[in-house]
């Protein structure tokens, strides 16, 4: 999706080389060993000590402030390259590691932001050939920023004053350039989530987008494991917003058929999907919120992304695209990003669209009568199981 982003491709090179320093290495003796100058263990030392010193390396990471101002150590040349099929290119010039908002205590400070736009000799066409994008600088925006993207407006009229002011110039051999002929048309916010540690940029930012999703949208919602934490279950039954919700089938969950306790942990995805319809249409919102279940013989699904549309429009202008599954274990267990894209670009909305429709064209929309066939009933004891562990998965 995204190629020849230096910024991009820094921040998660610098976030993986982070969250390596305090995990276990594997040695050539079988052995699991910790970075040296990581000195407390997870579970032989103390738990709480452990969490904040790695939420306090991470955060430095994904802090704004951490990106700003040192261009010396990035030598990436100057590049064009161009849109194609399915890949958003971009060019950097020596791109400035600025923060846009910097003067505001830790706790309140925004989230990275990558600014992309598109070369002004495109002009409109959606042409593959002729659309260019390119790496203006990270930056930063207000999380209030990234949600009200889903309103009315455009996602210009959402980035802060601030931040639209400056993303006209980029920095190239320490000199600031102005770039104001070319118009901004992609933001790309990378998303972090890491429950233990108490990380969950991306909890937040997901909460704010579905919450701000009005009467006037229409969401696609896939989720390879459907188990919605009750937050974005709650978000989802009392929003206004219409909802598309996407999940695998049990014959294509990658348990299906297994031996043992494990070949029935399908039956859990269904009764927990049951429960939710369940509550959808004690609520009216038949109407409103759609669930269907992929299935395409001989394969299994464990696709996850959200796509956003305004009413009246064909292409989506918001979409999530990462690890996270909305559930559980993607909150509270896992480590997890992806990143938020919000986008005016023609081209590459139509690309965003193409893979929402490939999935749901191979699926089939699913209501309380699928659940009450024969072979959707659930044993007992896995609903029990269900019930009390499903905090797990």
């Amino acid at each position: 999706m995204v190629k020849d982003c230096p910024q991009l491709a820094d921040f998660f090179h610098k976030l993986v080389t982070t969250v390596s320093t305090f995990s276990f290495q594997l040695q050539q003796d079988d052995s699991l060993v910790l970075d040296p100058e990581f000195n407390v263990h997870p579970y032989e030392g103390d738990i709480t000590e452990f969490k904040t010193k790695a939420r306090t390396l991470v955060e430095d990471v994904i802090d704004p402030e951490h990106w700003n101002g040192n261009t010396s150590q990035h030598n990436h040349q100057p590049h064009t390259t161009e849109t194609k099929s399915h890949e958003l290119h971009c060019t950097s010039p020596e791109f400035s590691h600025r923060t846009l908002v910097d003067n505001r205590p830790k706790e309140s400070r925004t989230k990275p932001v990558i600014l992309l736009r598109q070369d002004a000799n495109s002009g409109s066409s959606t042409s593959p050939q002729s659309q260019h994008a390119t790496c203006l600088h990270t930056g930063a925006v207000q999380q209030k920023d990234i949600s009200n993207s889903t309103s009315n407006s455009s996602p210009q009229e959402n980035i802060d004053s601030k931040s639209v002011q400056n993303s006209d110039s980029t920095m190239h051999d320490g000199k600031e350039h102005m770039t104001s002929d070319l118009p901004l048309d992609t933001w790309i916010f990378p998303l972090v989530q890491m429950g233990p540690l108490g990380v969950t940029v991306d909890e937040e930012v997901t909460s704010g987008i579905l919450n701000t999703a009005d009467s006037d949208m229409e969401c696609y919602l896939a989720s390879g494991y459907f188990n919605l934490t009750r937050t974005y279950m709650d978000i989802v039954l009392r929003s206004k917003a219409k909802f598309n919700m996407l999940m695998a089938s049990p014959q294509v969950n990658g348990f299906y058929g297994a031996k043992g306790i494990s070949g029935f942990i399908p039956d859990s995805y269904t009764y927990i999907a049951k429960k939710f319809c369940e509550q959808r249409d004690s609520r009216g919102q038949q109407d409103r919120i759609q669930m269907y279940e992929y299935y395409k013989d001989n394969w299994t699904f464990h696709a996850k992304g959200l796509w956003i549309y305004q009413s009246g429009k064909k292409l989506p202008f918001l979409t999530l695209m990462g690890s996270p599954n909305f559930g559980h274990r993607s909150v509270h267990r896992d480590l997890e990003a992806q990143l938020a894209i919000i986008t005016t670009n023609e081209n590459l909305q139509k690309q965003l669209h193409q893979e929402q429709e490939r999935l749901y064209t191979q699926s089939e929309k699913v209501d309380k009568t699928t659940y009450q066939q024969e072979h959707r009933k659930v044993p007992l004891w896995v609903k029990i199981v269900s019930i009390t562990t499903r905090n797990f998965w």
